[in-house]
């Protein structure tokens, strides 16, 4: 899945990541940096006849042993 980080008001290049959970109340990345409390962020849902742009915005982030960020 896509994802952009939102950096002062600019959505930047997508990178690749991988989703652990989704649910109506939120998501949870394994992303390749930490993400501060408040970062915002981009993911593009493709379904098989659009896609959905979903901006959201990080609650915490921990590191993980494998040297990925759990958000």
């Amino acid at each position: 899945m896509p994802l952009s980080p939102v950096i002062r008001g600019e959505r930047m290049p997508a990178v690749p990541i991988m989703v652990r959970d989704f649910s109506p109340r939120g998501i949870q990345i394994l992303y390749p940096e930490p993400m501060t409390s408040g970062q915002q962020f981009v993911v593009e849902l493709k379904g098989s006849q659009s896609t959905v742009s979903l901006l959201c915005t990080a609650i915490h982030s921990r590191s993980m042993t494998n040297g990925l960020h759990s958000v």
